[in-house]
Formats: C-alpha cells, sequence, structure tokens
C-alpha cells in the first residue's frame, strides 16, 4: 500500500513538473512580442523570432525588418539596424533612431534625426 502511494506521489511530482516546465517555456515564448511606448505617445511593437537574429517593428507609419548588427558601444548588447531605421533595446527600455530622407537619401547619422528616444517596452 505504502509502495502504491509513493509511485502515485512520484508520478504525480513528475507531472507537475513536466507542467511547469512547459508552462515556463509558453512564457519565454510569449516574451519574444514586446509594445513600446514613446514619452511623444507615438507607439509600436517588435516581435522578435525564436533566433533574435532579427526583430520586425511595426507602428503608424513604419515596418521594418532589423537585422542584429555590431554595436558600436560595449554598454548596448543588442542593436537591430536596417538602412532607415536603427532599435537598441536594454531591457524594458529601448532607443528608436528613424533617419529623415532628405533629397532622396537617408541622413548619414541616425542620431542626427532622433525620431524618439528611450522607449517604455512591454511584453505581451
Amino acid at each position: 500500500m505504502i509502495s502504491i502511494v509513493k509511485r502515485l506521489l512520484y508520478s504525480l511530482l513528475l507531472t507537475s513538473s513536466a507542467l511547469l516546465l512547459l508552462a515556463c517555456i509558453t512564457t519565454a515564448e510569449m516574451q519574444n512580442r514586446w509594445s513600446f511606448v514613446c514619452p511623444d505617445g507615438y507607439t509600436f511593437n517588435a516581435t522578435y523570432p525564436r533566433d533574435k537574429e532579427t526583430v520586425r517593428l511595426k507602428g503608424q507609419d513604419l515596418s521594418a525588418k532589423l537585422r542584429l548588427r555590431e554595436s558600436d558601444s560595449p554598454a548596448v548588447k543588442r542593436r537591430y539596424a536596417s538602412d532607415s531605421v536603427e532599435f537598441l533595446p536594454q531591457g524594458v527600455l529601448a532607443d528608436l533612431y528613424i533617419r529623415i530622407d532628405t533629397d532622396n537619401g537617408y541622413s548619414a547619422n541616425a542620431k542626427d534625426s532622433v525620431a524618439h528616444l528611450q522607449c517604455q517596452g512591454n511584453a505581451y
């Protein structure tokens, strides 16, 4: 009788551990989607694929797929960029730089044409 109870408890423990692990994996996958709000009220969403080599940004007048690039600063761990957009996520904060089209070409320095700084993000 005690042996049966021990086996039952052991099976229950294994099942609950597996379910807990599955819940953690699902939560981590859900955190690959973020919603950001910038100080001027601009909002955009960022979606990371599993490989985290790219990020998709979507907002009003913004739809971009950015690739992971090397950062010039040791303080910036991840830097995603395209020809016209640069995205620097750091925890729940992110800097978003959008180059302004001048004379059919983008400005040379994204920081000269900053659209939004230090946007606050939340995973959803």
